[in-house]
């Protein structure tokens, strides 16, 4: 079969007699809350590609989490001289989208190459990129389990930072710590900066949402703490991306207008492209070089 696609990332779903099967012939992720088959049409972009320069590590880590009654995973991107340099870095915390796992920004989203390369070229700073599960299940009675992703806010302000910050040479002033994800993601990312103003002053929504739009009734009450006036003032930066054909535009425009009512300041880009990868990698491509600067 010939698929006329353009460069990019593309999820992958084969069906043989109209079961879909997961082929280990094709790149293997984790998205749809599943895993699930990937290509990448060439050619990559230059960015995102890994090069012959001084490269990161990429650390699993368990932790355990008091919020969740569990152990809990979580990636980070070490960046590269840490081990021998004993300076104390400062520290991004990276989320996924609904679907997605604490792998996704790395298998998917490239951020390890892109960071590298970002480095390389003297563009960003050193830092620790931190990738947890997001998507939070707890149990809903009759056995059952249900997302409840709003409960990520207390597992990585009660168990995740205090974890990182034991553990790794990090700082740990707001003015070296900053938040992000993409999609649900930025949902968690509006709601934390909302709630806990005074952990974060760095700030990046992907495909990015200000409101909670995850339940039938969805908790908004951090919009109250980032419409007030001083919430902006004290924002190093809130940087939203999104792609001109993203399906959720509409609710972009609500949040453009939700930010010109209450002279909330931000970087504001736009990209070609829909609610993807080839968007997010653009939009973490554009945010990393102006964090903690």
């Amino acid at each position: 079969v010939d698929l006329p696609l353009d460069p990019g990332f593309y999820y992958v779903h084969l069906y043989v007699d109209n079961c879909l099967v997961l082929s280990p012939f094709l790149p293997i992720g984790y998205g749809h809350c599943r895993p699930a088959n990937y290509i990448e049409v060439g050619p990559m972009e230059e960015f995102c590609l890994m090069k012959d320069v001084p490269h990161g590590t990429i650390r699993h880590e368990y932790f355990a989490s008091a919020a969740t009654g569990r152990t809990e995973t979580c990636v980070c991107y070490v960046p590269p001289g840490y081990e021998e340099s004993g300076e104390e870095y400062p520290v991004l915390y990276l989320q996924h989208g609904f679907g997605e796992n604490e792998r996704g920004w790395i298998w998917q989203g490239k951020v390890n190459h892109i960071m590298d390369n970002l480095l390389a070229d003297g563009k960003a700073v050193p830092m620790l990129i931190v990738m947890a599960n997001g998507m939070v299940m707890t149990e809903c009675g009759a056995g059952k389990v249900g997302l409840k992703h709003e409960l990520f806010l207390k597992e990585l302000t009660q168990d995740l930072i205090p974890f990182i910050e034991k553990k790794y040479r990090v700082k740990k002033d707001r003015q070296y710590r900053a938040m992000a994800g993409l999609s649900m993601g930025s949902m968690q990312t509006s709601m934390l900066i909302g709630t806990y103003p005074e952990l974060f002053a760095w700030a990046g929504l992907f495909s990015g949402f200000l409101h909670n739009l995850v339940g039938d009734h969805p908790d908004n009450s951090h919009l109250e703490q980032i419409g007030k006036p001083g919430f902006s003032r004290s924002m190093r930066l809130l940087f939203r991306g999104m792609g001109r054909q993203d399906e959720f535009w509409k609710h972009f425009e609500e949040d453009d207008a939700f930010c010109e009512e209450n002279g909330l300041s931000c970087v504001r880009r736009e990209y070609e492209g829909g609610h993807d990868w080839n968007v997010w990698r653009k939009c973490i491509r554009d945010f990393l070089p102006m964090l903690f600067v």
